[in-house]
């Protein structure tokens, strides 16, 4: 964020180049402004196809919520989007599909997802996966994961419930319930559950689970 503090600029670095100068992605809104300040979350590369994919999500005047997924086509430099909703959601992309659980917050009750669905980017077409909703939190060539939360024995936990990409249920691993992220390699899963950035102190976990297992 820079310039008046309300517009956002967006880069990509080369890692290959670093010395190279940063090139910086056009955010350009329906009317070809630049986007006023807004909260950019969940950016995914697909660097074979060089496109970017990335949520944007603001509140409108009368306080509802907007949230959209933008493509970004890295060669033509130009933004579309795929998906809008007046809720909030968690999402990721998949062999041209947009899956995607939309949750509604509630003071002081555990956040409700709804089940998971997906929309066709080309023909707009959408459909109920029948998976059973929860946080989106990433995928890869061989599964999705979602985290959901529940209490036992006074002390929160996270589940994160994996799945093939068909949605049949594999495995559910227990972590946490604090901030977690989780990436994954070949043959690994890294989730990093870490404290609240509240919290004086730091207590950061990582665990690595074998695919294979």
């Amino acid at each position: 964020i820079r310039e008046d503090g309300r517009v956002e600029h967006l880069y990509r670095q080369s890692l290959g180049q670093t010395d190279a100068e940063p090139e910086e992605i056009l955010l350009m809104d329906e009317n070809g402004d630049e986007w006023a300040f807004t909260g950019l979350r969940s950016l995914v590369a697909e660097e074979e196809q060089g496109v970017l994919y990335f949520e944007r999500y603001r509140h409108q005047d009368d306080g509802q919520a907007e949230t959209t997924v933008w493509m970004y086509d890295t060669a033509a430099k130009q933004a579309e989007k795929i998906f809008e909703t007046d809720r909030d959601v968690s999402y990721f992309v998949k062999d041209g599909w947009v899956y995607y659980s939309e949750c509604t917050y509630i003071e002081d009750e555990p956040t409700e997802y709804d089940t998971i669905q997906r929309q066709n980017i080309q023909t707009g077409e959408a459909e109920d996966t029948g998976v059973a909703g929860g946080k989106l939190i990433g995928c890869d060539a061989d599964y999705y994961y979602v985290e959901t939360h529940e209490k036992e024995y006074s002390t929160d936990m996270s589940n994160i419930e994996v799945y093939k990409l068909d949605g049949t249920p594999v495995e559910t691993l227990r972590v946490a319930a604090h901030d977690t992220i989780v990436g994954t390699t070949y043959d690994a899963i890294v989730i990093h559950d870490y404290e609240s950035r509240g919290s004086s102190e730091f207590s950061e976990i990582v665990y690595v689970y074998d695919k294979a297992q």
